[in-house]
């Protein structure tokens, strides 16, 4: 017989599609002895995929006729990998025995179709929900998750249309199915997002499956603005105080969009005390930004009223618009003070002035000048005089006006002294005063003069002092006062003499013959008023002869022992010890001229070895003269002790008493061999000194007799 043993595989698969991991894929395997001899066991299918097993069989298991058929089974789980694939496809053959030897079925594959579906699932949040200000930095998060059933394949980004996003972490280049990456982002607010009120931003997530693109869904994420529309009104005035009607106050106000949102125009302040402007404004003057401020002066001129009040103040506001609606700033309003300084001042006069000089018994006009000297406005202004009383009464006295008021009087003797007084009310506090005290003096003027003389009898030629004295007798000074005598003409012209003073003058004069004369002292007043007063005084001559004078003369040194080189300095006192008054006297000292030089002659003329000194006189009896004058001792002189004499020698043609007329004064010179190398001192200078006294003497004789000066 021809056999044709032969086993035929069908294999199918349940269900035909796939669409996730996971999913099981029942696979049935039919093998037909499709040959002619009859097959046995063990019958098996292997597949290359999944591991198969007997569906139970009725009967034999081990043969299997023609045409009969044994049934196997397999399940296979797909993998995300099978899903990634799109399919999967399984190989299976079946096997059974036939004589010993084994029979093999045809091979079978059975391919599943995966069902795709790559897919991108994006969501967004915010943080924080809100917000109120520019600035601030909204946080964006995203998550982006394979939302499909295949593996997707980078790069992976999300697209933001207000922020640039980026991945958290190291971004994965495939992500599985249920897999996320987060992103995030982060957006700064503006002003103009404030003021808007909310912000919207939309994304989109974007990756790969194959060559194909997947895109996300679009999220959007609303943010919203808490808007606070607000104006802010600060104000503020210059001076911070006032002191004066017509003292101008300048008021600034400083508006503020105090909100976080702009706000729009037109902007205004009103204040119920002045009409507001505009300060210049750079920009668009009819949008406020947050923050943002806008200046607007205003000015208001004090009234004196203010200044009565004691303080101004006003009260102001602010206006803009958002987003239709009037937005309103706070009402601020400012005090500014009143430096309220109430004073009064009263100016008394007498007769126009003050102190004023009036004659006794003359007219007298008093003034009191009444001046609101404060900044208040003064009421119930009282007038008043320590002497006379009530003088009047000023019912209101504005800052800086004056009234005045009078009162009439004469005038009494000496200095008479009132005070005035003003009283005002201000508008509030303690009243305000002020005193002045105004004077005169009642003029009463007199003057007296009286001449004496030293002696009334007197030789002809004698000198007398006349002695005047002039006083003012009178109560008020007198000026230009002339002291003149009729024979002396002006004794003196007295500027000034004030009541009771004295001034005393004297005049001496030589006199030749009996003398009356007679001395007129005249004066005047403040006003010119002249007094006057005379004295008269007499000299008589005696015919007595008199006496001649006597001249003395006495000399001292202010050393007596010298040394080479030094300075003496002399002193010489001439007096008048008896007769007449000197007249025409002369004084010379002689010195030793070879150790001796003159180094300040006193006025006295130096010729060779001599100092002579020639006087007028008088020289009174009793009265004295000095001479002070000074020689210089060599720098070199004799070893040994030199004795330096000088004589002093008065002459008068009429002094007859010689005793008294010279003195001397003797210097010694000491000299060691060992500090002066000369010959040894011998004597012979001392005897040279000796002769000068004599030379001296025979001066003195010799003199010229000058006749008697008289005044």
């Amino acid at each position: 017989a021809l056999q044709n043993p032969e086993l035929a595989l069908v294999k199918s698969a349940a269900p035909a599609t796939y669409d996730a991991a996971g999913d099981v894929i029942a696979y049935t395997y039919t093998l037909t002895n499709s040959g002619n001899v009859t097959l046995m066991g063990p019958f098996t299918v292997t597949d290359d995929k999944a591991a198969t097993s007997r569906a139970d069989v009725p009967g034999d298991p081990d043969v299997l006729a023609p045409g009969a058929q044994i049934t196997f089974t397999a399940a296979y789980t797909i993998t995300q990998a099978d899903v990634d694939a799109g399919s999967v496809t399984n190989v299976a053959q079946g096997f059974g025995v036939f004589d010993g030897e084994p029979v093999a079925s045809n091979q079978d594959d059975e391919t599943v179709t995966a069902l795709a579906s790559p897919a991108l699932a994006l969501v967004k949040s915010a943080v924080p929900a809100t917000y109120d200000a520019a600035g601030q930095t909204i946080t964006y998060s995203y998550r982006l998750t394979n939302s499909g059933n295949v593996t997707l394949m980078g790069p992976f980004t999300v697209a933001d249309d207000k922020a640039a996003t980026a991945p958290v972490g190291m971004a994965p280049m495939a992500l599985a199915p249920g897999a996320w990456i987060d992103f995030t982002a982060a957006y700064t607010i503006t002003q103009a997002d404030v003021d808007t009120g909310y912000v919207t931003n939309t994304a989109r997530g974007h990756g790969h499956f194959g060559e194909d693109d997947v895109y996300s869904n679009y999220d959007d994420e609303t943010v919203r603005a808490l808007q606070n529309p607000e104006l802010a009104l600060v104000k503020s005035a210059a001076p911070a105080t006032y002191d004066a009607a017509g003292d101008v106050i300048a008021y600034t106000y400083t508006l503020t969009n105090s909100g976080n949102v702009t706000l729009m125009g037109p902007f205004t302040v009103t204040d119920d005390k002045a009409a507001t402007s505009r300060a210049d404004v750079p920009g668009d003057p009819d949008v406020l930004a947050p923050g943002a401020q806008i200046t607007f002066t205003a000015a208001y001129t004090i009234t004196q009223a203010d200044v009565d009040a004691g303080s101004v103040t006003n009260v102001a506001q602010g206006f803009g618009v958002f987003d239709g609606e009037p937005v309103a700033s706070n009402q601020d309003d400012e005090t500014v003070t009143a430096l309220q300084a109430p004073a009064i001042e009263i100016i008394k006069l007498t007769n126009g002035t003050d102190g004023a000089y009036i004659l006794m018994g003359g007219p007298i006009t008093w003034s009191y000048q009444v001046t609101n000297t404060g900044n208040v406005t003064l009421s119930s202004v009282v007038v008043t005089d320590d002497d006379l009383g009530l003088i009047g009464n000023i019912e209101m006295l504005a800052p800086g006006a004056s009234e005045t008021l009078y009162a009439l009087g004469v005038a009494t003797e000496g200095f008479y002294e009132n005070v005035g007084t003003a009283t005002g009310q201000p508008p509030v506090g303690d009243n305000v005063t002020d005193s002045d005290d105004s004077s005169y003096f009642g003029g009463s003027p007199a003057i007296s003069v009286e001449k004496s003389v030293d002696s009334d009898l007197v030789i002809e030629g004698e000198e007398v002092t006349y002695t005047f004295m002039v006083r003012n007798t009178g109560n008020t000074t007198l000026s230009n006062v002339l002291v003149e005598d009729d024979h002396l003409g002006v004794i003196a012209t007295i500027p000034s003499l004030a009541p009771g003073a004295l001034q005393v003058f004297t005049r001496t004069v030589a006199i030749f013959e009996p003398t009356t004369n007679i001395v007129t002292a005249t004066g005047v007043d403040e006003l010119g008023n002249e007094v006057s007063d005379q004295d008269v005084a007499f000299v008589d001559i005696d015919e007595f002869l008199g006496f001649p004078p006597d001249l003395s003369v006495k000399k001292r040194g202010d050393m007596t022992l010298a040394k080479p080189g030094d300075t003496i300095t002399y002193t010489l006192t001439v007096g008048n010890e008896g007769g007449d008054p000197a007249y025409d006297y002369t004084v010379t000292d002689t010195f030793n001229a070879k150790y001796l030089t003159v180094v300040d002659a006193a006025g006295g003329a130096v010729a060779g070895n001599s100092i002579t000194w020639e006087f007028d006189g008088p020289l009174a009896f009793g009265e004295t003269q000095t001479i002070v004058y000074k020689l210089k001792v060599a720098d070199t002189m004799p070893v040994g002790i030199s004795v330096l004499d000088n004589v002093a020698v008065v002459s008068h043609p009429e002094d007859d008493f010689a005793e008294n007329d010279r003195a001397s004064w003797s210097v010694r010179v000491k000299v060691d061999a060992e500090d002066e190398p000369f010959l040894p001192f011998t004597g012979g200078d001392a005897l040279l000194l000796a002769a000068f006294a004599g030379v001296a003497a025979s001066v003195g004789a010799g003199l010229r007799r000058r006749s008697r000066r008289v005044a």
